[in-house]
């Protein structure tokens, strides 16, 4: 491993990385499990500066101490280091916290939450390997003492959860007027402040509490409840589109392509144009399940005789010459 890896994985952490970068990252440590027991272990280290109370850190100091550090390193000292990277960080935590101390200083001065900010879709790895999907525009906080007696969020926006199952360590989030908790589930969280929070579970069990009635609700799979400021309530449906955002699942039923166009934008971040109006007043009914953007712009096209072609960010549909 080298200082590249270790100032990336606190990038990551502290939320700093943009989406593609977010994402190149975690695909990284993803697909080398060296690498991601490597991150895990730098995960565990990052969540425990939060109980060194007395110790605080000056963000300019520790970034000129760690760039002077890796400047004087002797070639030897850098072998022995790269070879052995768990005791370097050992050293690093005792004697002062050390480099990785400095990394964590830089990135997150004041505090040890970790945040993360969906400028585009986002798909984050948690440290207690969790998977959570940010909606544009969404915002996902860790509190400091994450993953330790317990792994309390807090969420503004839209997300999806596939939380780790841990019967010691309950998975709590703080939404606008509720805090939903589980152990180990599947299920979607809508929480904006000019709406109902709305809880959609596809798997487990899920434990939503109203801040402000003290009312709770017990979810199962395939159950919703909304809550908005008085009261806490169970729904029977909601839009079958409602998590492909998410999901990347797509059901159609005589919908409109400009309608078929925005969902397939939420899902897969790019824009879907039309080169003729009169191409999104066309109708299509399909089902898409794990399916790529090219295969159902493709059946879209051959449904309606259009042409299409992928460029930079946008898919431009067109009648067919």
């Amino acid at each position: 491993m080298n200082d590249a890896f270790y100032i990336q994985a606190a990038r990551f952490l502290s939320g700093e990385l943009n989406s593609s970068e977010h994402e190149e990252f975690a695909a990284q440590i993803n697909q080398n499990p060296e690498l991601n027991k490597e991150f895990q272990t730098i995960a565990q280290y990052w969540n425990k500066m939060d109980d060194q109370n007395s110790t605080r850190f000056d963000s300019e100091q520790a970034w000129s101490k760690l760039e002077h550090r890796i400047a004087n390193q002797q070639d030897e000292k850098r072998k022995k280091f790269i070879k052995a990277p768990k005791m370097a960080i050992a050293a690093a935590i005792i004697l002062g916290f050390g480099l990785l101390a400095l990394l964590v200083a830089y990135f997150l001065p004041g505090h040890n939450q970790i945040r993360y900010v969906a400028e585009q879709r986002m798909e984050i790895t948690l440290p207690d390997n969790s998977t959570v999907i940010l909606k544009k525009g969404s915002e996902l906080t860790l509190d400091e003492r994450f993953n330790k007696k317990t792994r309390n969020t807090n969420l503004k926006g839209q997300a999806w959860f596939d939380v780790a199952a841990n019967d010691d360590k309950p998975f709590i989030i703080e939404a606008a007027r509720t805090n939903i908790e589980v152990v180990g589930t599947a299920f979607s969280v809508d929480s904006r402040p000019n709406r109902p929070d709305l809880v959609i579970v596809k798997s487990g069990t899920v434990k939503v509490n109203h801040k402000y009635t003290k009312e709770s609700m017990v979810l199962q799979a395939d159950e919703y409840a909304e809550a908005d400021n008085k009261r806490l309530y169970t729904i029977k449906n909601v839009n079958p589109n409602y998590l492909s955002w998410a999901l990347r699942d797509f059901y159609f039923s005589n919908a409109n392509l400009g309608y078929v166009a925005a969902k397939l934008e939420e899902a897969f971040g790019k824009n879907v144009v039309f080169a003729d109006s009169s191409i999104g007043k066309m109708q299509i009914s399909a089902t898409f399940k794990n399916q790529s953007l090219k295969e159902i712009v493709d059946i879209i096209s051959e449904t309606h005789n259009l042409q299409y072609t992928f460029a930079d960010e946008n898919v431009v549909l067109k009648q067919r010459n």
